[in-house]
């Protein structure tokens, strides 16, 4: 295992989702993430793409204006409609700052984690599936206190892309601490959602 000297003690972490129909509603996933790496003693620079009233999903510079000032450690959460986005804002983020690590995670990149590795080189992990515990590892390798491949994701490990393999379910959902709401300022939020439970009850052929 090769670690890469990386300040961990702050992570820029991304909302990379559009508001639907004017409306805007706190990214539950994300603010999930942002708790567990709390639990690290992590500062979490919360970023929130919707906030901005230009953005878009047609080009990267929103993205990119959204990042500025990134911390040394960003992680971009993203559906499937907004990782051309992701992958195009990044690219140009490295180019300024080549020492960033970019780390993908959310519906988007899942599907397709180890290929993203290998294309584009700049990024350097994506996460499938859930990721509380996984991005936590993850910055426990970064650290140099988690040995071997990182379960949960794709990721790089001394210039290779390694493959951790599926991590479990987590099914203690009780176990996992509050959504981090305290980095929120509310204000421009137009609701909020209650969601009791994981995954989804359907079964659609183009998802499986």
């Amino acid at each position: 295992m090769t670690v890469p000297a990386v300040d961990t003690s702050v992570v820029t972490l991304c909302s990379a989702t559009l508001a639907e129909d004017g409306t805007r509603e706190p990214p539950l996933g994300p603010l999930y993430i942002a708790s567990a790496l709390e639990e690290l003693g992590v500062e979490v620079d919360f970023r929130d793409l919707q906030l901005d009233a230009s953005a878009h999903g047609f080009s990267a510079e929103p993205l990119v204006r959204c990042l500025r000032g990134h911390a040394e450690v960003v992680a971009i959460s993203c559906f499937v409609d907004m990782l051309p986005v992701a992958v195009a804002a990044t690219a140009q983020l490295h180019e300024e700052r080549p020492d960033t690590l970019f780390l993908l995670g959310g519906p988007g990149p899942t599907a397709s984690a180890r290929r993203i590795l290998e294309q584009y080189p700049w990024i350097s992990g994506v996460v499938r599936g859930e990721g509380e515990e996984t991005v936590q590892d993850w910055i426990r390798f970064l650290r140099g206190r988690h040995d071997g491949p990182v379960a949960g994701m794709a990721h790089r490990d001394a210039g290779a892309v390694v493959d951790g393999g599926e991590r479990p379910r987590l099914r203690d959902l009780d176990a996992l601490a509050l959504p981090a709401y305290h980095l929120l300022d509310w204000s421009p939020y137009t609701h909020a959602r209650v969601i009791t439970t994981r995954g989804c009850s359907y079964r659609c052929s183009f998802a499986t």
